[in-house]
């Protein structure tokens, strides 16, 4: 088994490999160099080529596949696995009342029911952190136990698995791996927020016996987290109000229906070396640091050939360091992540702010934090030097754009307003905490030549660019009296920041204090599981309806 925290590599046939470590491969390097801008030389002169999706047509690309992080890497903020958001922690804490006797009865009665329609029992696999959240976490597991497990008397066949033991989510995946058919089909009950979300589908990713299978593993989500807003998009609710309702959560699991759901990549190149303790060389959902020489390569290189041409900056001793992040709700920069930023570190350093998340009264300390600060954050155009995408096709039915139907970059500096602020790139319907900022049809259709283009999609490989121009308008978003700005949709996105800036991923939130290279790509598709449409969370039945749109063949 691969050392933790050494980043896999994939090539295009799909093949898997371990890092190599020390050891070079000498004929790699000479083969990227050749299909992309070197780092030491640009040619600036050399005709541009467009923001396609391997960057060298027919040329052999690598793939990152992330790692579990493992126990060994530090923390932010002081934080330990079992508090940490991205590794199951319970940010708020249901009501420590457990089932009763009809509840119970109800949950066997509908499995009995269950068996006798499908002749066996339903298979699902529980992730949860037993040691977060005081006595939750223990009685979250105890009772999701005495529900799953290989025992004949229990309601569902599966397994718990406790993710504050060290070995786990990778022990419980790999036997996950070796018992999966091709044809079989097993659920997934994920018990967090979307930091965990993102370290469980990591390790499904990390997996190398379940390539090609991911499909047969559809996660649902059991919301533990602070804005819970992929939870919100697929109808599980904002948050879980008692350890009761886990046996409505398995019977809606059993119910839901298997959706596509997009998962995006973001590269960073900070134009300075980051600081020993800066966030980013922590542990976390947030970006790491890519250690593999040839990949880092690659993917400054693909930096390099999406920006060429633009501006430069006056740093002479560019960093090579690359980070790696990915993401399904939503990537932004400026005024929200400044305030999300300061909100981390008030929840992380603060009795008082941690009292008020574990009451659920997060969105007390952002109101608080965006009065402070966000009213102090600056124009984007001072600080974002060009921003280019690559523009999604027209025609409905070409789902995928080819390496050469692709049409070329083009900037999208004039499609900026002067007074932005703050830049969102939104692949689901809910953000910031269940906010349903989707641009309306209308928006979409003035801002394409198409008169047919299709509403967005959480599966159609496009973002939407989105933007706010000031705290007043901010505020507008959270009273739900208006949506953000609508710029484009895109199907990747590079930008070039000349100082330093506030970013975040998911709610995840950093400050880089240099300026930085950005390339947002399309990284790979998930299923999930979207909330039967008799789970009492559908209350804007536009969410229900996002999922319905069509999918993407991408």
């Amino acid at each position: 088994m691969e050392a933790a925290g050494s980043p896999l590599l994939r090539d295009d046939a799909g093949s898997i490999t371990p890092d190599p470590g020390s050891s070079k491969r000498p004929s790699s390097n000479s083969v990227i160099d050749s299909l992309v801008p070197s780092r030491r030389q640009t040619d600036d002169s050399a005709p541009r080529h467009c923001l396609s999706q391997s960057w060298a047509p027919g040329a052999p690309r690598l793939e990152v596949v992330p790692p579990p992080w493992p126990r060994s890497q530090s923390f932010a903020s002081g934080e330990v696995r079992n508090s940490s958001r991205a590794f199951g922690g319970i940010e708020r804490v249901p009501r420590l009342t457990l089932p009763n006797t009809e509840d119970w009865e109800q949950f066997t009665s509908f499995a009995r029911e269950y068996v006798d329609i499908h002749h066996q029992r339903p298979h699902v696999v529980a992730f949860v952190n037993s040691c977060s959240g005081g006595q939750s976490g223990r009685l979250l597991k105890e009772t999701l136990a005495e529900s799953i497990g290989q025992s004949e008397h229990l309601a569902l066949t599966g397994e718990v698995c406790d993710l504050s033991l060290p070995e786990e989510p990778t022990r419980t995946v790999e036997a996950l791996a070796r018992g999966l058919g091709r044809h079989s089909q097993k659920r997934l009950l994920i018990c967090g927020g979307d930091g965990t979300v993102t370290w469980i589908l990591t390790a499904l990713e990390q997996c190398k016996a379940l390539a090609g299978k991911h499909h047969l593993l559809p996660a649902a989500i059991l919301p533990l987290g602070t804005g819970n807003d992929l939870a919100r998009s697929l109808g599980w609710g904002s948050k879980v109000k008692a350890v009761s309702d886990v046996l409505k959560y398995l019977q809606w699991v059993v119910e839901a229906k298997p959706v596509t759901l997009d998962q995006w990549r973001v590269v960073l190149r900070p134009h300075m070396t980051l600081p020993p303790d800066h966030k980013l060389r922590t542990c976390g959902s947030h970006p790491q640091l890519v250690t593999d020489d040839d990949l880092s390569e690659q993917l400054l290189g693909d930096i390099e050939e999406s920006l060429r041409g633009s501006p430069t900056t006056t740093s002479s001793a560019m960093s090579e360091e690359v980070f790696v992040g990915f993401w399904q709700n939503y990537f932004s920069f400026g005024m929200d992540a400044r305030v999300a930023n300061y909100v981390d570190e008030t929840r992380s350093h603060s009795a008082c702010g941690r009292c008020c998340f574990r009451r659920g009264l997060g969105k007390v300390c952002y109101a608080w934090q965006g009065l402070l600060h966000g009213c102090a954050s600056r124009e984007l155009t001072r600080s974002v030097l060009h921003m280019r995408a690559c523009w999604p096709s027209e025609n409905p039915e070409d789902t995928v754009a080819s390496s050469e139907s692709m049409p070329p970059q083009q900037p999208l500096d004039e499609l900026l307003p002067e007074d932005f602020r703050q830049v969102m790139f939104i692949n689901i319907s809910c953000y910031g905490g269940g906010l349903n900022v989707l641009p309306r049809a209308a928006a979409v259709r003035e801002r394409s030549t198409s008169p047919t283009r299709p509403d967005p999609s959480p599966n159609d490989g496009k973002v939407e660019v989105m933007g706010l121009k000031g705290a007043v308008s901010s505020l507008a978003v959270f009273a739900r009296v208006r949506k953000p700005d609508f710029v484009t949709s895109a199907r990747r996105v590079a930008f070039r920041h000349a100082t330093g800036e506030f970013m975040q991923l998911d709610g995840e939130p950093w400050q880089l204090q240099s300026g930085c290279d950005v390339l947002i790509q399309h990284h790979r598709k998930l299923t999930m599981l979207q909330a039967p449409a008799n789970a009492p969370f559908w209350r804007d039945r536009t969410l229900q309806a996002f999922w319905s749109l069509p999918t993407s063949r991408g």
